[in-house]
C-alpha cells in the first residue's frame, strides 16, 4: 500500500471510530436521561397496591413498579437484576469505544506496523459491541415484560 493510501484509509478509520464513540455516548446519555425516567418514575407509592391485577403498567403503576409488584408472576428479578445491569453495563460501551478511538487517533500510522495495537483496538470495539448487545437484550426483555407506556 502506498503512503497516500495509508493516509487516506487512516483518516477514514479515525473519523469512523470517533463517530462511533460519539454515537455510543449519545445513545447512552439519551437512554439514561430522556427515555428511562418514565420507566423509573414512582406513581403507585411504596405499597405497590395500584399494580394489583394489572396485565401491563398504566397511569397508576409505572413499569418499574409493575415489575417490582410481581403482579404477573415473579418479575421483580427483571428489575433488580436485569434493569440494574442494563443501566450500568450500557455505560461500558461508550467507554470502550472511546478508548479504541483514542488509540486510533493517538497512534495513527503506528497501527499499520504494530499488530498489538490493532488487536487492542479490535478487542476494545468487540467489548463495546458486546456491552451494547447485552444492554439491548436486557432492554428488549424488560420492555416485553413491562412495556413503557
Amino acid at each position: 500500500m502506498t503512503p497516500e493510501g495509508i493516509k487516506e484509509r487512516l483518516l477514514r478509520l479515525q473519523i469512523g471510530v470517533t463517530g462511533m464513540a460519539v454515537l455510543a455516548w449519545a445513545t447512552v446519555i439519551t437512554g439514561t436521561w430522556i427515555v428511562y425516567p418514565w420507566y423509573r418514575e414512582t406513581i403507585a407509592g411504596t405499597s405497590l397496591a395500584a399494580c394489583d391485577g394489572l396485565q401491563a403498567p398504566n397511569d397508576k403503576c409505572s413499569p418499574k413498579e409493575f415489575l417490582l409488584s410481581n403482579t404477573s408472576g415473579n418479575t421483580s428479578d427483571w428489575h433488580e437484576f436485569g434493569m440494574e445491569w442494563k443501566e450500568h453495563i450500557a455505560w461500558i460501551a461508550p467507554m470502550l469505544a472511546t478508548a479504541a478511538a483514542f488509540i486510533v487517533v493517538y497512534y495513527g500510522r503506528n497501527l499499520v506496523a504494530d499488530r498489538r495495537l490493532r488487536t487492542i483496538v479490535l478487542e476494545l470495539f468487540v467489548g463495546a459491541f458486546l456491552a451494547a448487545a447485552i444492554a439491548g437484550l436486557f432492554g428488549a426483555l424488560i420492555t416485553k415484560a413491562a412495556p413503557v407506556r
